[in-house]
């Protein structure tokens, strides 16, 4: 049983511009708990769990100070046939996702950067944590890591990761691509630009027989990944490739849902129509159909 012989007041605020309750304490109750009361709400943790909150709390607000500035200016990645390097950015350009909650597209705003490197003239792309992220089983193993970095930095249509940790993912920007079905949260072009693509996807895939040569091609290429590196894409949906101008050449992009195990194959008409994730008309299946017969 707690004695709890008294209580520390470590931080006493008043909240200001806000409703309901304006406290905001923070307490060490010795022999017991710490205590955060904020308006009406008393949060208890263990000094431990106290702790851990704090240090994530203040990463949390280096890291929306630095993303604020457009990010860091340089940032450590391993290449391949050369090992770490630290790049240094001379263009760091800020972008977010464009979800749309009219779509029942709900899911949390992302940010990324897209980031020209000064030495080498990369070309990068910058995924900073967001949830869901990387399975902690890969994340925590280096030999795993590693193999991803190099196998994807290899002759393959998996995008180039640089970088893969448990804050930060790092790939290569294909800066005149774009991704195979634009959808809401993908969709940073004008009206114009969105009618031209759709235009060259059909140009591409007016025959059965060419969605079905591409669809192998993604498939055998989520089948490598997996048997060479023991993990697998767990999203799947065609948002997440991105293809050339004429749909000739893909890379499979989406690094931050990689987990441990076997390849989870998709239909051809999750990759080829998208199906659900289809959610602004990218695709009129309808349309494809008839070209098809």
């Amino acid at each position: 049983m707690a004695t709890n012989p008294g209580v520390i007041v470590l931080t006493k605020t008043q909240l200001r511009n806000t409703q309901l309750h304006h406290r905001l304490d923070i307490e060490d109750n010795i022999g017991e708990e710490m205590h955060i009361h904020y308006k009406n709400f008393r949060m208890d943790y263990t000094v431990k769990d106290f702790l851990e909150l704090a240090r994530a709390c203040d990463d949390a607000l280096i890291n929306l100070q630095k993303h604020q500035e457009g990010g860091e200016d340089k940032i450590e990645i391993y290449l391949k046939d050369t090992g770490i390097i630290t790049t240094k950015g001379i263009d760091i350009i800020p972008i977010q996702s464009s979800n749309n909650n009219n779509l029942s597209d709900n899911t949390p705003i992302k940010d990324y950067l897209i980031w020209k490197d000064s030495d080498r003239g990369l070309d990068l792309f910058i995924i900073p944590r967001h949830e869901p992220w990387v399975d902690s089983n890969i994340i925590n193993n280096s030999d795993i890591i590693q193999n991803i970095l190099d196998y994807t930095q290899s002759n393959n249509k998996i995008v180039e990761i640089f970088k893969l940790d448990k804050n930060l993912i790092v790939t290569k920007n294909y800066s005149d691509w774009y991704p195979f079905l634009i959808k809401s949260s993908n969709n940073w072009w004008n009206p114009e630009i969105f009618e031209a693509r759709k235009q060259s996807y059909y140009n591409r895939f007016n025959s059965k027989a060419v969605a079905k040569e591409f669809y192998e091609a993604v498939i055998n290429e989520y089948k490598q990944f997996s048997f060479n590196t023991g993990c697998y894409f767990s999203d799947v949906f065609p948002n997440n490739i991105l293809v050339n101008g004429d749909y000739s050449d893909f890379r499979i992009i989406d690094v931050g849902c990689l987990k441990i195990g076997e390849a989870k194959l998709p239909s051809f008409s999750q990759v080829i129509t998208g199906d659900a994730a289809n959610n602004i008309g990218f695709i009129d299946v309808n349309y494809l159909n008839e070209i098809w017969k």
